[in-house]
């Protein structure tokens, strides 16, 4: 994944941190599509925001530290575990 790619990612992450849902949504394609494996998936921005703060509802905080980028061209998929998520990569612990 370039460089580039990997900065939008920590933008976004931070943000979402924050709560920040303008700045979250501000590089997000029209037609953005969260898949997640346990809820289905989330078209555009309004759906994936409800989807995120119905999933984080019963946390008084949170934070999303993602511990590793691969490159998956234009996807956003979500991983309840992270032996899916490497299995999804094609890799291995």
């Amino acid at each position: 994944m370039s460089e580039e790619n990997v900065e939008i990612v920590r933008r976004c992450y931070a943000a979402l941190d924050r709560r920040d849902w303008e700045s979250l949504w501000h590089e997000a394609h029209p037609d953005f599509e969260l898949r997640t494996q346990l809820r289905g998936s989330h078209l555009g921005t309004d759906e994936a925001q409800a989807f995120i703060e119905d999933a984080f509802t019963a946390f008084d905080s949170w934070e999303v530290v993602p511990e590793r980028f691969f490159e998956s061209d234009d996807l956003i998929e979500t991983f309840p575990q992270r032996e899916k998520a490497l299995e999804a990569a094609g890799l291995s612990e």
